[in-house]
């Protein structure tokens, strides 16, 4: 992974193990990586970091993944978030998922399962990211045309006002030469002059 392109995944878990296990698997496979250990300052490290992806744990003590899930939804839409969770509670998973998980996985967490996921998820944010630049570009270019089309419709109005004056012009021009006609014709003949 070249250094332009490394990708920054944040951690936030309360136990350290599991952070160390997920930094060094990550780490080997060129990403960097920052931890917390959760609580209210999460928000505040999630608001002044460049994230790629980010991995919680479901349940911490001050702050649970579910918020930080939420905080993520509402502020960094593209960003996407992985829960961990030590329990097999298949209704937790499913909850986690309606509120916008990109994915769950459970704990301990193989390496080959971490770095599946990891990389779909990534993969999913590229797509995402380049969805909202090409949505950006075609309200731009959208603008762009309506831009143009003011500008056309405001020259064609000119040129139709001018358009009007010249017919005006020309039919009291042809008035005035049928008129001139008509007198130069009743002038050649003495019983229809005047």
């Amino acid at each position: 992974m070249d250094i332009e392109n490394k990708r920054y995944v944040f951690i936030v878990d309360d136990e350290e193990s599991i952070r160390k296990v997920l930094n060094t698997h990550l780490t080997r496979e060129g990403f960097s990586v920052i931890q917390s250990c959760g609580g209210a300052g999460v928000f505040d490290q999630l608001r002044g970091a460049e994230i790629d992806l980010i991995i919680s744990d479901i349940r911490m003590p001050e702050v649970d993944g579910i918020r930080i899930l939420e905080f993520v939804r509402e502020n960094m839409g593209t960003v996407p978030v992985i829960m961990l969770t030590g329990l097999t509670d298949i209704n937790m998973a499913i909850d986690v998922m309606k509120k916008g998980a990109f994915d769950f996985l459970m704990k301990p967490v193989r390496k080959e399962d971490l770095m599946v996921v990891v990389r779909k998820a990534l993969s999913n944010r590229d797509l995402l990211v380049r969805n909202e630049e090409l949505e950006q570009e075609n309200r731009d270019y959208q603008l762009f045309l309506e831009q143009k089309v003011r500008e056309r419709t405001k020259e064609l109005n000119t040129k139709a006002v001018e358009l009007q004056k010249a017919y005006g012009m020309l039919k009291s021009m042809n008035i005035q030469f049928v008129n001139v006609l008509a007198e130069t014709i009743e002038a050649k003949d003495r019983y229809t002059s005047g």
